[in-house]
């Protein structure tokens, strides 16, 4: 009898233990979540406003020079550029030298010639 108390207690202790270790991950993971999307928002945001502009119609490309004007912030234009990377986007040269972007589904045929 008292063996059987014994191994019912055990079988107790783990499914409690199992229980508390499965909510416990639970909860951590959710909190990882929650950490991750504060971080990343910023860069979200980033780059769901340069596709935004990069979209509209009529804008194929865009000045480096206009972009960073409306996405102030940024200590370096490489940063930025970064961004703009993320977002799908692909530079070009006007002949005066100017740095252009434009999204690649938009711009395929002037990047693969």
């Amino acid at each position: 009898m008292t063996l059987e108390l014994s191994i019912s207690a055990a079988v107790v202790a783990a499914i409690i233990s199992a229980a508390v270790s499965w909510l416990t991950t639970r909860i951590t993971i959710k909190a990882d979540a929650a950490r991750l999307q504060r971080e990343f928002q910023m860069d979200i945001a980033t780059e769901a406003a340069l596709k935004a502009m990069l979209t509209a119609a009529g804008f194929e490309k865009r000045s480096f020079e206009k972009l960073k004007h409306h996405l102030p912030g940024y200590e370096t234009d490489n940063e930025l550029r970064r961004a703009l990377i993320r977002s799908g986007a692909v530079a070009f040269k006007r002949a005066d030298g100017t740095e252009l972007w434009g999204l690649l589904e938009r711009n395929r045929g002037e990047v693969f010639k």
